[in-house]
């Protein structure tokens, strides 16, 4: 044994990692607490929950730490300052985020949720198991989410949508004459995505396409121009043929 890590009050329920090994959270009652775990010091001790807690979960780049909790919260954690970054809405177990931290996937009852991380958006609930979901977890690349549930089966989700980590770095996208390029755009008003229409030659907007109500993953077009496909996280595909609006 290497070491006795010390100072909750309450039983320690489950325990936490950082990607880099250089935090350890614990969870007890309505209190996180993150440790070095090379030391034994206690860093920070998280109170914003106001019920038991019910899940912990790093992020893959270790920059964010997620709590589930009865309060009917997720609250998200900067786990080296202890500080609370934001807090998102629902009663979520088994928090797993995606290969690129932008998903957060959760169980409540039968039914599996996915949370825009960032934003807190709804981009999909998965409702096929039968009974009581037990747990979540993302393959490496992103690319499925498995499933377990009291109804004896575990559950694999391809989920395309949601594995373009890259996607953001691919805008904006030009048509294969050249006159137009789109690249998405973050409307802070209406918490959607458009996608934004401009002149090639001149770069002048042309046009706003309300688009998705997740992040733009991916735009391609068509090989003469006129059709236009966009990827959302939103987990929809929309084609959009010119002129049309």
């Amino acid at each position: 044994m290497l070491d006795t890590l010390k100072g909750d009050s309450s039983y320690v329920r489950s325990v936490a990692f950082s990607p880099d090994g250089q935090l350890l959270a614990s969870r007890s009652g309505e209190s996180i607490k993150l440790w070095n775990p090379q030391t034994g010091e206690l860093l920070h001790t998280l109170e914003e929950h106001s019920d038991y807690l019910s899940s912990l979960a790093f992020s893959p780049d270790g920059q964010l730490l997620a709590s589930g909790s009865d309060d009917n919260t997720i609250k998200l954690w900067h786990p080296h300052t202890g500080e609370l970054q934001r807090t998102l809405q629902g009663r979520l177990g088994s928090l797993a985020f995606s290969a690129d931290g932008r998903v957060l996937a959760g169980h409540s009852g039968t039914t599996i949720t996915l949370l825009h991380s960032h934003t807190g958006k709804l981009l999909s609930t998965l409702e096929e198991h039968s009974e009581f979901v037990t747990s979540v977890a993302f393959s490496a690349d992103g690319r499925v989410l498995a499933s377990g549930s009291c109804d004896q089966t575990i559950k694999l989700w391809y989920l395309p949508a949601l594995n373009s980590p890259h996607a953001d770095r691919e805008f904006p996208v030009t048509s294969p004459d050249r006159s137009l390029m789109a690249k998405p755009n973050y409307d802070e008003t209406t918490e959607t995505w458009n996608l934004e229409i401009i002149d090639a030659a001149t770069k002048q907007l042309l046009q706003t396409l309300p688009a998705h109500s997740g992040s733009i993953e991916q735009v391609i077009f068509s090989e003469d121009g006129n059709t236009m496909v966009s990827l959302g996280g939103d987990l929809v595909i929309k084609v959009w043929r010119r002129g049309d609006g």
